[in-house]
């Protein structure tokens, strides 16, 4: 298993900052993982009242991500980081618009329950649930990665990818 280590640096102010960064990221990805496990329970409850839960969390994933932004923003202002520091900031920068982008794609879901317009066919909307409970998996295995700093274990996740969007052109077809 190869780990990314981070830098210490001269500045405890500095290692403290980008450890908060991480943490940030890992905050976001957990409710963003939250917001899925609800939507797949309204999903597959056709429950209304946990579906607009889940839209109405969305502004506060949207609130981190730009939270984070600002905050990388200000990173690579001040810090000027180099090398690894860089990447890891400019990672994390990448990461969190993915995490948002999830939200939103959950939120759209949420959204789809709440308007009544879920497929008819009990085998579309258990497709659907399956490929939610595979994004949700590789959201927490990349998330979990990431914490660890595992570059083995998020280049296998990242492979794996592909599997979902096979899931999702299987859906398509059907609906």
């Amino acid at each position: 298993m190869q780990q990314i280590k981070l830098n210490t640096h001269i500045s405890g102010r500095f290692n403290l900052e980008l450890e908060n960064l991480r943490n940030s990221v890992l905050t976001m990805g957990g409710v963003v993982e939250q917001q899925l496990c609800d939507a797949i329970s309204a999903l597959r409850d056709n429950n209304r009242a946990l579906a607009e839960k889940v839209m109405l969390n969305d502004l506060m994933v949207n609130n981190m991500e730009v939270q984070i932004d600002e905050e990388c923003t200000r990173i690579i202002a001040k810090r000027h980081p180099a090398a690894s520091d860089l990447r890891l900031v400019l990672a994390i920068n990448k990461a969190t618009v993915d995490i948002e982008r999830i939200g939103d794609d959950v939120e759209r879901i949420a959204k789809l329950i709440v308007k009544g317009n879920l497929p008819v066919s009990e085998d579309i909307k258990n497709g659907m649930i399956a490929t939610c409970n595979h994004v949700m998996e590789m959201l927490r295995q990349t998330l979990n990665a990431f914490a660890r700093m595992d570059a083995d274990a998020a280049l296998t996740i990242h492979i794996g990818d592909q599997e979902i969007d096979e899931q999702y052109k299987q859906l398509l077809t059907q609906a």
